[in-house]
């Protein structure tokens, strides 16, 4: 990163403004030796004034001013070099972009804390008359600012997004959108929806228009600029809209924070507390896991990456309270079954070896789950109020002499019951 050493001269080493104390010959010999028509030179000669007869503080600063204006250049130039020769070689063109870009914020960071108070960072294009090492300060931050411009317009595909923006591009961003966010609010309180989601709506444009930006990263600048401009639209081009219409703008730019997830979760509760069977709750459930599956995610960034997808949760959710009634209303149907079964008074391993005997005499022919399954709905034991077709299937197939001996004595009985009706006769 030799492109950037003066930077790290300035910060770290012996270039530091407020440090460095070189005499007029240095800072006039460096001016002199600079290409004619250089930028710096010509802004000197505006003032009508030779190299000569500036002071001490006012040849500081331009020779700093003119060392920053080659470096700048120097770097653009690094970078396109880089990028370019990339095609014919393996270079991490990522690597080296992010590299600068890193430092560059960093270095930015710095004088915004350590440097520059609040006052002076809102004048950074405001330069005095006495030329002063904040003036130098100043120019510093704007070199570095201009730089992540080109890169964010040149490399932007190669940019480390998570990182945050500048203080001058957050008071920047801010600055340009917050009429129109203002506009936005005051047409989501006009609305006919619950106050939640205008609530919800709100809080980003809120924030822009607060100056109250937290933690300004590149793909938050560029989800909040996505969300203004969807949401302008909407609200422009519909004169009424409802809350499945806001929410679905929701849904659709991935507008992920547990607020939006929780007020989707009660409004669909709050329908479900109107029914009385939960029948009715799995046809609005259904319903509603319908209309969120229609919804199409639009943008390919979240509003806050490290969550779980809005879309992917709510239909998590619904389809865990689907499965949820299915199973209680299963479990009372079984219950209504159960109380309208025919009681046998005989044991479940005893009613397979009964049914067995029935299929090896050929009384009854056919498929035997059939059976078996005709058998758990319409009967029950003393032990198993349910008895469950794969119970009788186990035991159709396993017989032990307890239940050969129970079901002998059975048939032995309807023998001598039979003998006692032929008597009859």
């Amino acid at each position: 990163m030799e492109t950037i050493d003066v930077f790290y001269r300035i910060f770290h080493d012996d270039l530091n403004p407020l440090t460095n104390q070189q005499d007029k010959a240095y800072y006039i010999n460096h001016l002199k030796q600079t290409k004619p028509g250089n930028e710096t030179i010509n802004e000197i000669h505006k003032l009508n004034k030779h190299i000569e007869e500036l002071s001490l503080q006012e040849l500081k600063y331009y020779y700093y001013k003119d060392i920053l204006r080659q470096s700048y250049q120097d770097i653009k130039r690094y970078l396109y070099q880089k990028t370019f020769s990339a095609i014919d070689n393996d270079i991490d063109v990522s690597k080296v972009i992010q590299n600068h870009q890193l430092s560059i914020l960093n270095y930015l960071a710095i004088l915004e804390n350590d440097f520059l108070p609040n006052y002076e960072k809102e004048s950074i294009y405001d330069i005095s008359v006495d030329k002063t090492n904040v003036d130098i300060l100043k120019l510093i931050y704007r070199i570095l600012d201009d730089l992540l411009v080109y890169m964010e317009r040149s490399f932007e595909s190669y940019l480390k997004t998570s990182l945050e923006v500048s203080y001058q591009k957050q008071l920047w961003f801010v600055y340009h959108y917050q009429e129109r966010v203002s506009v936005l609010i005051s047409k989501v309180e006009e609305l006919d929806i619950p106050k939640e989601l205008k609530a919800i709506l709100c809080i980003p444009l809120e924030k822009i228009r607060d100056n109250k930006v937290i933690s300004l990263t590149y793909e938050y600048k560029d989800y909040l600029t996505m969300y203004i401009k969807v949401l302008w639209h909407v609200l422009h081009k519909n004169s009424v809209l409802n809350t499945y219409d806001l929410y679905s703008v929701l849904i659709s730019l991935e507008f992920n924070t547990f607020k939006a997830f929780f007020f989707y979760k009660d409004y669909i509760k709050t329908q479900l507390s109107t029914c009385e069977s939960e029948a009715c709750k799995i046809v609005i459930l259904e319903e509603s896991q319908k209309k969120i599956n229609t919804i199409t995610v639009t943008y390919s960034r979240k509003l806050n990456p490290g969550l779980p997808s809005l879309k992917e949760q709510l239909l998590l959710w619904i389809k865990e309270e689907l499965r949820f009634c299915e199973k209680r209303m299963m479990l009372r149907t079984t219950e209504n079954n159960v109380v309208s079964k025919k009681l046998l008074k005989v044991s479940v391993p005893e009613i397979s070896l009964i049914t067995r005997l029935l299929y090896g005499t050929k009384f009854i022919e056919g498929s035997k789950r059939d059976s078996f399954q005709f058998l758990s709905n319409v009967f029950s034991t003393k032990n198993a109020k349910v008895i469950s077709p794969e119970s009788l299937s186990n035991h159709y197939y396993s017989v032990n002499e307890s239940s050969k001996r129970s079901v002998q004595k059975i048939l032995k009985k309807m023998l001598v019951s039979l003998d006692d009706m032929e008597g009859e006769l």
